[in-house]
């Protein structure tokens, strides 16, 4: 990292899932600070056309009209919060 004193250099931790697509990396990184204090660097990555992205864990999401949204496992938020925005 590029600094007014001159060169940083800074350490990070990274998992196995960014490790894999980390030898795609193509063009800039970027650093960003995150609202809690901790750092990210953000890395931008061209994966081959065709690869297949291994899947752990997901979930469905229907937006809709009468419910905000139902998820795949029966949980459908309430939207409360997001009525009040909008009424606010």
């Amino acid at each position: 990292m590029q600094t007014l004193t001159g060169r940083v250099v800074v350490p990070y931790l990274m998992g196995a899932y960014q490790r894999d697509r980390l030898g795609c990396a193509h063009g800039q990184a970027d650093v960003a600070l995150r609202r809690d204090g901790r750092w990210l660097l953000l890395v931008t990555v061209e994966v081959p056309e065709g690869t297949r992205i291994p899947v752990s864990d997901f979930i469905g999401v229907d937006l809709g009209v009468v419910n905000l949204a139902t998820t795949s496992d029966g949980t459908m938020p309430s939207g409360e919060q997001i009525a009040a925005c909008r009424t606010r």
